[in-house]
């Protein structure tokens, strides 16, 4: 009787090491996933997709004036947004130029700026309360612009929400990359 307790003792043992065994195997697969890492390299010119923009501000009085010339190769959409401090506020105004539906701060000009052309004139005007503020006071302006995209009827429109990424993608990875 002792002697089929201490086999069935040993066996017992014997299971509960498989099993830390085949757990611990387990385990070393699973951080493994969470360790491995891979990088890419290399890039593809596609084209003549450059663009870049100028901005030209004058200051009047209490207005401040702006225009953005497109100095790139290709149409694009232009938006534009003043910085202030709290005890200041901003009016915006100019034809062609409106505040989007979000009511994000942005100013966007509604209509492509081709290449060497220059937007309409977006006039802010900064008021505050002279008795708290002095005179000498910055207010920042802020311009951003994304290529024109077009729709399948050839018109064109601001895509705000394209992500433009600087990850480089060998030749030989754009299929795998483009199926993400």
């Amino acid at each position: 009787m002792k002697m089929k307790w201490r086999i069935n003792r040993l066996m017992a043992v014997l299971a509960c090491l498989a099993l830390v065994l085949i757990l611990i195997s387990e385990v070393k697969g699973s951080l493994a996933y969470f360790t491995t890492y891979t990088t890419v390299g290399g890039s593809q010119k596609i084209g003549k997709l450059s663009g870049d923009t100028e901005v030209e501000e004058k200051v009047d009085g209490n207005k401040k004036t702006v225009t953005v010339k497109n100095t790139g190769e290709i149409p694009c959409y232009v938006r534009v947004r003043a910085y202030a401090g709290e005890l200041f506020t901003l009016v915006y105004s100019g034809e062609n130029w409106s505040e989007n539906e979000k009511k994000d701060g942005w100013y966007y000009y509604v209509l492509p700026l081709e290449p060497n052309e220059v937007s309409a004139a977006l006039t802010i005007e900064i008021n505050w309360d002279s008795s708290i503020v002095a005179d000498d006071f910055e207010v920042i302006v802020v311009e951003e612009f994304v290529p024109a995209s077009y729709n399948e009827d050839g018109s064109t429109y601001g895509d705000w929400d394209a992500v433009i990424t600087t990850k480089e993608v060998p030749y030989d990875k754009w299929e795998e990359v483009a199926g993400q």
